[in-house]
């Protein structure tokens, strides 16, 4: 059996993409660069690595190119793309770093057949069991789940009355969409993620769009759901945040 490949024009969309992030085709980039933050980097206060096909590009702000241009110098892309070196180089000038982070992408020729099981959109009658998971998984799940109850649609599987799972996806541009998972702590490893993922990417894939998954590559869990439905690796990234910023 052949492996799935994305589309060349699904690829297409992500590249323009990410043209438009970092100011410049990431498939024309070719080593490691340290570049002057374009696109819509520029208002970044931080650091911004982005590790794909031959390339590790690296974006910060003007004060920082030449010291990490020395720290980096003769080494791969991939040897390039290291927290720890990031870290030395600015020193107390760091306030967080976030990464490595893993982004895949699927279409139709993407998608792998997941049993959805009792996943289904949420209605308007569902909106108190979304808060009371909201609630159970805490802030900060919530925040990185990036589901908008007023956004639709978002998918669901019921454990009983309980929402045990959500997943939904938000606009990245005009044909792409990234899809957030949450799921209830105490209901976890039962499949409930896996379910209300495939949900979400099948009616987006289904509506025309491209689909994106985001994690950091430390969460197993998530990584786990994204390979088992046919994500395919594009990108990995480092985002370090710079103390001072607005």
């Amino acid at each position: 059996m052949m492996a799935a490949m994305t589309a060349d024009s699904s690829l297409d969309l992500v590249r323009a993409y990410w043209t438009a992030q970092l100011g410049f085709d990431p498939d024309l980039a070719n080593g490691v660069l340290v570049a002057r933050p374009e696109g819509t980097l520029r208002g970044y206060h931080g650091v911004y690595v982005f590790r794909h096909g031959f390339s590790c590009i690296v974006s910060p702000p003007a004060a920082w190119r030449a010291p990490l241009r020395a720290a980096l110098a003769g080494r791969t892309p991939d040897g390039a793309f290291d927290v720890d070196t990031l870290l030395a180089v600015l020193g107390a000038a760091a306030e967080r770093a976030v990464g490595p982070s893993w982004i895949g992408c699927a279409d139709a020729s993407d998608l792998r057949p997941v049993r959805a099981g009792a996943a289904r959109q949420l209605e308007g009658r569902d909106r108190p069991a979304l808060l009371a998971l909201a609630e159970a998984c805490g802030a900060a799940d919530w925040e990185h789940s990036a589901i908008d109850p007023a956004r639709p649609p978002i998918f669901g599987a019921f454990e009983g009355p309980a929402l045990a799972a959500a997943a939904s996806y938000e606009p990245w541009g005009e044909r792409l969409r990234a899809v957030g998972v949450v799921t209830h702590p105490a209901r976890r490893r039962r499949g409930y993620g896996r379910a209300v993922a495939a949900a979400a990417t099948a009616h987006g894939i289904e509506d025309g769009r491209v689909m994106l998954w985001q994690t950091l590559e430390a969460n197993a869990p998530s990584m786990a759901i994204a390979r088992a439905l046919g994500y395919q690796p594009y990108a990995r990234t480092i985002a370090v945040r710079l103390r001072g910023g607005g």
